[in-house]
């Protein structure tokens, strides 16, 4: 609880004072939609943490977050292979090896990491 929070000023940086919640209950719930629960589950039921994050991350008219993202880059990579001669070494469209989802979302998994 925020009430147990310990601040420490130590190392020169700025005391920040803990954001109050000011919702209806001291634990606050999670609006699932039917049957999202369920989704984040892996074979064995154990709700998985990639499949929660991907369950928070935005979709863009039914397309998922990875897939939008992918698609940008693809976008920019065309783009500067045309307008600065760039020549990528891994993810060359001319040799359609093209950026895919699963490629950003390990990417953005190493980042998290």
């Amino acid at each position: 609880m925020a009430k147990d929070w310990v601040m420490h000023a130590s190392g020169g940086g700025r005391t920040i004072n803990p954001v109050p919640y000011t919702g209806e209950a001291e634990l606050f719930g999670v609006k699932l939609a039917e049957g999202d629960l369920e989704k984040m589950r892996d074979a064995h039921g154990v709700i998985r943490y990639h499949l929660v994050f991907e369950w928070l991350l935005p979709t863009f008219s039914e397309e998922g977050f990875y897939e939008f993202v992918a698609g940008r880059m693809r976008n920019y990579m065309i783009h500067i292979m045309k307008d600065e001669l760039f020549r990528p070494s891994y993810f060359d469209p001319m040799d359609e090896k093209y950026i895919q989802a699963d490629h950003v979302a390990r990417f953005f998994g190493c980042q998290l990491v």
